[in-house]
């Protein structure tokens, strides 16, 4: 009886063999697939890893660090497959821009060696080198950096600017160098899906949390006031040569005084005051050609504006 149940056994086994060797290379296929898979998109992968998803933080400091004021914007539909193919009519678009938005501290060659990046620590980018990038050469890497900017590094975020306006200065930094990367499609698709450019985007208006926080508790009432006093105090102020200066850099000068008093720390000293207004010049309320100015009259700025400042306390 013992002898018939095994031989029975035995024979259920062998019949199912056939069934799991069928299973065995269903998953082996799997594993092989999904591995080609990996492999043949890594480099997608490793970009949208590295620069498209948010970074680290490098410590609690950066934590601590608040949202910038921007203006918000629309931005229409662009082709960015389109538009990453130079053209002599995109290059002197893009030279255009970059003399009046970028040369203050890049240089009018691009040499990082610009009169407003004098003081800046570290220096502006050479776009001739193609080493040390924080955020690399790559076509959509420079997107990135000009649609974020490199906070740590003091460079701005030109978000303000339409997007094909930051393709164009693209296309023109890359003619500095014969060794620019080439584009690749797959990763102007991801930039695309990122930043949503072929749908147009709508930017909301964006203010500091901080700020923010105030409104929602309704306590800004006094800070509203000391603001105010400072704004008279350099409005009326004709004699003043920092003042005169002042007045004649900024675009939105409410919006400079709220900006300054929302950052005192550039009260410490004026390398301070130069790198917080150098960071994002539009944002902070002045125009970009205040990165034109002198040493000396960075030190003009400065003492009287700490001498304002210092005055009514904030």
């Amino acid at each position: 009886m013992e002898q018939d149940n095994n031989t029975e056994y035995s024979s259920k086994l062998k019949n199912s063999l056939p069934f799991y060797g069928v299973i065995y290379i269903f998953v082996l296929i799997a594993i092989i697939t999904a591995g080609y898979t990996y492999f043949k998109n890594i480099d997608f992968i490793a970009m949208n890893s590295k620069d498209l998803l948010p970074k680290q933080l490098d410590s609690a400091q950066a934590f601590m660090l608040d949202i910038a004021m921007k203006k918000g914007i629309t931005s229409p539909p662009v082709d960015v497959y389109k538009l990453s193919v130079s053209t002599p009519e995109l290059v002197a678009k893009g030279k255009g821009l970059f003399e009046t938005t970028c040369s203050p501290c890049h240089g009018p060659e691009g040499k990082g060696d610009g009169p407003a990046g004098a003081n800046l620590n570290p220096k502006p980018r050479n776009f001739h080198e193609l080493s040390g990038w924080t955020n690399g050469p790559n076509f959509e890497s420079m997107y990135i950096t000009l649609q974020e900017g490199i906070t740590n590094r003091g460079m701005a975020s030109y978000a303000n600017i339409p997007p094909e306006d930051r393709i164009a200065i693209i296309n023109f930094l890359r003619t500095l160098n014969p060794n620019y990367p080439a584009v690749k499609q797959e990763n102007l698709k991801a930039l695309d899906d990122a930043y949503s450019l072929s749908k147009g985007v709508k930017q909301p208006n964006q203010i500091p949390v901080k700020d923010a926080i105030k409104k929602v508790l309704g306590d800004d009432a006094g800070r509203d006031s000391l603001i105010m006093k400072i704004d008279l105090n350099i409005s009326s102020n004709t004699t003043d040569a920092g003042a005169v200066l002042f007045k004649s850099k900024v675009r939105d000068r409410v919006k400079a005084v709220n900006f300054l008093a929302d950052n005192l720390k550039w009260n410490d000293n004026k390398n301070d005051l130069v790198k917080l207004i150098m960071s994002d010049p539009y944002v902070a309320g002045f125009k970009t050609e205040i990165m034109n100015l002198s040493d000396d009259e960075w030190n003009q700025l400065y003492t009287y504006l700490k001498g304002v400042f210092s005055t009514i306390k904030v």
